[in-house]
């Protein structure tokens, strides 16, 4: 990814720093709506976006927690979940000797 570097004077701090561009994809739906939103809070997307950053930086954690099972993780969550609550409706071995023993191998 190519970025364009500049530098620009921050008041707040005293200093000249150095800025960098950063490039972001998204729907267009998406950023029409993000920039309502920030319009809406007294916001631009840019200001918005480095407050985002500067946040995760200082916590050192995303401000959300991200949860990702897919429906085939879940159902077998659930499964595993049911066979704990009924173990005794499944029958054990003791090895896998018994195991293959029991289905014909």
């Amino acid at each position: 990814m190519n970025t364009l570097s500049n530098v620009v004077y921050n008041s707040a701090r005293g200093n000249i720093m150095k800025t960098a561009n950063l490039t972001v994809k998204l729907d267009k739906n998406v950023k029409k709506q993000f920039q309502e939103f920030c319009e809406s809070v007294g916001l631009n997307p840019s200001v918005a976006i480095n407050m985002y950053i500067h946040n995760v930086i200082q916590n050192q954690k995303l401000p959300f927690s991200i949860k990702s099972p897919n429906k085939e993780t879940l159902e077998a969550l659930e499964e595993s979940e049911y066979m704990l609550k009924h173990l005794d409706e499944y029958k054990g071995y003791n090895s896998a000797k018994e195991l293959f023993d029991d289905i014909g191998r």
